[in-house]
């Protein structure tokens, strides 16, 4: 399977070049939101993979308000520590991505994997709840991170080092161009973390 996703490292050199030199970006209303999405979606996999070791999650969800209708693509991808997960830069895309850790949660793939994909069309505006469901792989990798973690503890009562996974994912958002069949209705309900 070849990997789609990759650090969109472009946003970041922009954004500390622009915060280095006081200048503020500006994006259009929908990228705005996407990029709330993004940053939603970021927490909520890093916190999935922190909390490993007391639960399992099979979810990563976000919430994205839709100015106009399109279709929303997304792909959550975990490999080794020290591994890099990449997509290239594009208009209405945004990435995180993080690779923290010392210590390795045993074997795991020499890549990384896609662990989760989103596909979804919006026909109408609203606020949605997108959500990405990890497949067999995710769940399995997640398992060993919860697995290296209780055993560093036991072992390491008061050690600091983080058991980890590089992890990436990323976002697009394409604004339709023609009526869609299939359709979304609003979410009224508030964010919730993946827990």
């Amino acid at each position: 399977m070849r990997i789609r996703l990759c650090l969109f490292t472009a946003l970041v050199l922009a954004g500390s070049a622009t915060v280095a030199s006081g200048l503020e970006l500006h994006f259009p209303p929908q990228e705005n939101l996407l990029l709330g999405a993004c940053d939603t979606a970021a927490t909520n996999i890093g916190t999935a993979v922190q909390e490993a070791s007391r639960t399992q999650v099979q979810t990563i969800q976000t919430q994205l308000r839709v100015l106009t209708p399109g279709r929303l693509v997304g792909d959550i991808a975990f490999g080794r520590p020290g591994s890099s997960v990449a997509a290239s830069p594009a208009k209405f895309t945004c990435g995180h991505g993080e690779s923290t850790g010392r210590l390795g949660a045993g074997p795991g793939p020499a890549h990384p994997r896609i662990v989760a994909t989103l596909r979804e069309t919006f026909t109408t505006p609203g606020r949605y709840t997108a959500t990405f469901t990890l497949n067999q792989v995710g769940l399995n990798i997640l398992a060993r991170v919860g697995a290296a973690e209780r055993a560093y503890r036991k072992r390491h009562p008061h050690g600091d080092q983080l058991v980890s996974i590089a992890w990436g994912m990323a976002l697009h958002y394409s604004p339709a161009r023609a009526t869609s069949t299939s359709s979304r209705t609003p979410n009224p309900v508030a964010p919730r973390s993946a827990k």
